[in-house]
């Protein structure tokens, strides 16, 4: 792996550890903050070196990059967390929304997922010129069914998540590694879902 690989590696992982400490209690604002500009960086920095092309298949994709694929995730997850300025807050949601939409559009470019996306047509392309709020119209039975199906494969995500992390602890060869960021990868794709609608129903009201 090239040296400024390495380098993206060891940046991101900074990264991570904030989202995880900031989901755990034991990260500050400020911390996000500064998490959201080296997440600016690393974008630009990921898009200079073409690490991610439509031209290729996820099963050429080198395994340790694959991490890489959250940076988007995780700036739609600072954005929707930031506090302070109240009048700033719609602006932090549209941001939040942006970056969330991305990612998933990029794991459905890649088929690491396979569900539908709302705002997206059968070819791919974004459904309406102008930017919506609305949630799709759907009957209220089904959207809950939706919800619980999504929490349900949550949970199984995140259990397979922790019994591969025991797994990479006695034995972190490629394929595990690849394993377990896919499906951390998918569990995202759940959670960022998840976000989007409670993101609509905010800017809604």
């Amino acid at each position: 792996m090239a040296t400024d690989e390495i380098s993206l590696l060891q940046r991101f992982e900074a990264c991570q550890q904030t989202i995880s400490d900031f989901e755990n209690g034991k990260s500050d604002q400020e911390r996000l903050q500064n998490t959201v500009e080296e997440l600016h960086k690393l974008e630009k920095d990921i898009d200079k070196l073409s690490m991610f092309s439509s031209n290729e298949d996820f099963t050429e994709l080198p395994s340790n990059s694959l991490q890489l694929l959250l940076v988007s995730a995780y700036l739609g997850y600072i954005a929707e967390n930031i506090t302070g300025d109240p009048d700033k807050r719609p602006t932090y949601l549209k941001a939040a929304r942006a970056y969330y939409r991305t990612y998933l559009e990029k794991l459905l470019a890649y088929n690491v997922i396979a569900f539908k996306l709302p705002w997206l047509d059968d070819e791919g392309q974004v459904i309406g010129e102008k930017e919506t709020t609305e949630l799709p119209k759907i009957d209220h039975s089904i959207r809950r069914q939706q919800k619980i199906q999504r929490i349900q494969t949550l949970k199984k995500l995140e259990e397979a998540l922790a019994q591969l992390k025991k797994e990479r602890e006695r034995n972190d060869d490629e394929a595990t590694l690849r394993e377990f960021t896919v499906v951390l990868l998918r569990s995202w794709a759940l959670k960022a879902m998840t976000e989007l609608e409670a993101i609509a129903g905010k800017q809604s009201l």
